[in-house]
C-alpha cells in the first residue's frame, strides 16, 4: 500500500525543475521518482482531466484546474522522513503549478500558502476590460429555474463576481455577507426587470441581469433581456484564469439560451437595444437556436456546437478570432449610426411637423438591417 497524494493543478508539472533534481528525484521514464533504501516517492506526469471529472469542492477553490498529479509514498508506513519530504514536495508543486493538494489519507484539501484564485493587481484610470453579453428574447427559462441556474454557476466557477452589496438603487443597502446566496437569487427573481444594482468584487467591474415584460418592439426600438459581465482584462495574465472564464461563457450561454452573445474588448455599449449583428467580433460570438442559425450559415458551418445545439467560434485564451471565419451577410449587420432629426418648435407650421416625422420615421428605419427577423422595431 502507499500514501497518496492527488494534486488538481491549473498547468502542467515540469520534470525538468531544477528544485526537484536538487532535492534528489530522477526522471524514469514517464515519472519522477525519489528513492531511498525502504522508501520511495513516485510523482507522475501531468494528466489532462475532463471537468465534468472534478469535485465542485476543488473546481471553486482556484480557477482554470485541467490536470492531475498523483504523487505516492511507498510503503504507507514509512518514516517520518519520507512523510515529511512528501508533504514538502507536495506544496511545492502545487504552488509551482498552481494546484490544490489532496490528501486522500487525512481527507484533507487544502492549496499551499501564497497561491490565491486573483493575484493582486493594480487598477488606473486607463484599466482595460473585457465584456462578455447576450440577449435574449424568450425570458422563460430565466424567471423559472434559470435565474438560479444562473447564479450558482457564478457563486460555483467566478464567485468574485457575486455582489458584494445590491439594491435597486445606489448605493446599494444589502450586504450579501448578512443577507446570503437566497436573499439575493429571490431578489433578483423579484425585480428581474428593474435592473438590479450589483456591485461585485475584483477582478470585476460590472454585472447586470435584466429582462423586460415588454420584450419585443417598443416606442424606442426592439428590446431583448440583456445580460452582460465585465472584468479586467489583466486577469487574464493569471493561472487558470482564460480557461475559467472561456468554461464559464460556454456554461452560461447554455443556461441563457441566447438569441447571439459575445466575448469582446472594452465595454460594451448596446444595452437592451438590439439592430443587428455587430460590425465588429472580437474573442467569441455564440448564436442560438433562433434566428440567426439559419440566416448566418457561413457562420455555422465553421462553428463548433454546444450540447443543446448553440453555435460557436471562440479564441478566448489566445487573443481574438479569425475574422476570416466570420464573414457577415451585410443584410444582416446592424447599419452604421444614422443622424437623428434634432427636434422642432411646438410653434411649427403643419407642413413642418409632418416632414419632421417623415424625417423620424427613415431615421428609425435605417436604424435597422436589409434583413430584419423579428417583429417590426417599432411599436406603431
Amino acid at each position: 500500500m502507499s500514501y497518496d497524494i492527488r494534486i488538481w493543478s491549473a498547468n502542467k508539472i515540469d520534470f525538468r525543475d531544477e528544485y526537484l533534481q536538487k532535492i534528489g528525484f530522477k526522471v524514469s521514464e514517464s515519472f519522477l521518482i525519489y528513492e531511498s533504501k525502504d522508501w520511495q516517492i513516485i510523482i507522475s506526469e501531468s494528466c489532462e482531466v475532463d471537468e465534468e471529472d472534478i469535485e465542485p469542492e476543488i473546481f471553486s477553490l482556484l480557477p482554470g484546474i485541467k490536470y492531475m498529479i498523483e504523487i505516492n509514498l511507498e510503503p504507507i508506513f514509512s518514516p517520518k522522513k519520507a512523510m515529511q519530504l512528501l508533504m514538502a514536495t507536495s506544496k511545492y508543486i502545487a504552488k509551482s503549478t498552481s494546484g490544490v493538494i489532496v490528501d486522500e489519507q487525512a481527507d484533507i484539501i487544502q492549496t499551499p500558502s501564497g497561491i490565491k484564485r486573483v493575484e493582486s493587481f493594480k487598477t488606473s484610470e486607463n484599466k482595460k476590460s473585457i465584456s462578455m453579453s447576450w440577449w435574449f428574447n424568450d425570458d422563460s427559462k430565466l424567471r423559472k429555474d434559470g435565474l438560479r441556474e444562473l447564479i450558482n454557476l457564478i457563486d460555483l466557477m467566478i464567485p468574485e463576481a457575486m455582489p458584494r452589496r445590491y439594491d435597486l438603487y445606489e448605493p446599494p443597502k444589502y450586504k450579501y455577507s448578512e443577507t446570503g446566496k437566497e436573499h439575493f437569487i429571490q431578489f433578483m427573481y423579484d425585480n428581474l426587470t428593474e435592473g438590479v444594482v450589483w456591485y461585485p468584487n475584483k477582478p470585476f467591474e460590472f454585472v447586470s441581469i435584466i429582462s423586460f415584460d415588454d420584450l419585443g418592439p417598443t416606442h424606442l426600438g426592439y428590446r431583448f433581456g440583456y445580460i452582460v459581465i465585465d472584468f479586467y482584462e489583466e486577469v487574464m495574465k493569471q493561472a487558470g484564469w482564460p480557461l475559467t472564464l472561456k468554461r464559464f461563457w460556454l456554461k452560461a450561454s447554455e443556461i441563457i439560451n441566447p438569441v447571439f452573445g459575445h466575448v469582446i474588448s472594452g465595454m460594451e455599449w448596446r444595452c437592451c437595444w438590439w439592430n443587428g449583428i455587430p460590425r465588429e467580433l472580437e474573442k467569441a460570438v455564440i448564436i442560438g437556436h433562433h434566428p440567426y442559425i439559419e440566416l448566418w450559415p457561413q457562420f455555422t458551418t465553421k462553428a463548433n456546437k454546444t450540447e443543446s445545439g448553440l453555435y460557436y467560434i471562440e479564441n478566448i485564451i489566445e487573443n481574438n478570432i479569425d475574422m476570416d471565419l466570420i464573414e457577415i451577410d451585410e443584410d444582416l449587420i446592424e447599419p452604421e449610426k444614422v443622424p437623428y432629426p434634432p427636434g422642432i418648435s411646438i410653434y411649427a407650421s403643419s407642413e413642418e411637423k409632418e416632414a419632421w416625422e417623415k424625417a423620424c420615421d427613415e431615421a428609425r428605419k435605417n436604424k435597422y438591417p436589409e434583413v430584419w427577423p423579428f417583429e417590426e422595431p417599432f411599436k406603431k
